[in-house]
């Protein structure tokens, strides 16, 4: 699934980057795979995952790892790597890597393309729907409508702040509205929170302690992944805060967004 979607992001539309995919398995199977769904920039055959011990990449919890999801481990697993993606630059110096703990869980193309700043994070989403209320506008995207199974994609979110309103944020205390971003979607969705911007410190006359606050735009991002067993799904983003001015606060609200996906199945 990995390899079909850095074709269809990567490798077919950004002739400036070239892409090379390492897989244990032999050259007639390479070769087999990217026919069936042409798949045009290299893929290298590691057999006895020689280049794969060398980088220290090796599953070495995978009879474990499949256990937890129920699976048997096979003569085929065996050399198995951890999903890893490095990044090099024109004089071959590695500059990023990326590493996952799970032989399931894999990284799309299009978020390196975002890591790397090729694209910007919302340009030519397939999915976006946006909500308002009083001083405070959200839009949520998805890049692609469609989805595989198990690879890590992203919700994204812009917030517009009217002016002369701003909302708290960590580390203003939780006795305050905090803002907060969640998604509520069925078992199999799994979600992390999203990394929320430090924000500039504010103070409130008479009351001692730590506030800081985010005004304007403020775009996040939450990392996804569905697992296979879920099929087409709505994600509902939810975004909590309150606005305040200097001197008031409107009452907490909510907005909630929903983004409709369709599953691609599993390859």
């Amino acid at each position: 699934m990995q390899l079909v979607e850095l074709q269809e992001t990567v490798a077919s539309s950004h002739d400036t980057i070239a892409v090379f995919a390492v897989s244990y398995d032999p050259v007639v199977v390479l070769r087999t795979f990217a026919d069936e769904h042409g798949i045009t920039y290299p893929l290298l055959g590691d057999v006895g995952s020689t280049v794969i011990n060398d980088l220290g990449l090796r599953n070495v919890d995978i009879v474990e790892e499949r256990a937890y999801w129920g699976r048997e481990t096979t003569e085929r697993h065996t050399g198995l790597p951890y999903p890893a993606t490095f990044v090099l630059d024109e004089d071959g110096v590695i500059v990023e890597k990326i590493i996952e703990r799970s032989h399931r869980i894999r990284p799309t193309g299009r978020s390196l393309l975002e890591d790397l700043a090729v694209i910007a994070p919302d340009d030519g989403a397939q999915v976006i729907a946006s909500a308002e209320t009083d001083g405070v506008a959200v839009t949520a995207w998805v890049a692609s409508r469609d989805y595989f199974p198990n690879q890590i994609f992203r919700v994204g979110a812009r917030l517009a702040i009217a002016d002369g309103l701003h909302l708290y944020v960590p580390p203003t205390p939780d006795s305050y509205t905090n803002l907060t971003l969640s998604i509520d979607a069925p078992d199999g969705v799994y979600w992390d929170p999203p990394e929320l911007p430090e924000g500039s410190q504010f103070s409130i006359a008479g009351l001692d302690g730590e506030f800081h606050v985010v005004e304007g735009m403020v775009e996040l991002s939450i990392p996804v992944h569905i697992h296979e067993d879920v099929g087409d799904v709505t994600l509902s983003l939810a975004a909590r805060f309150q606005a305040c001015s200097e001197d008031s606060c409107l009452i907490p609200d909510a907005l909630r967004i929903e983004l409709p996906l369709v599953s691609r199945g599993k390859l």
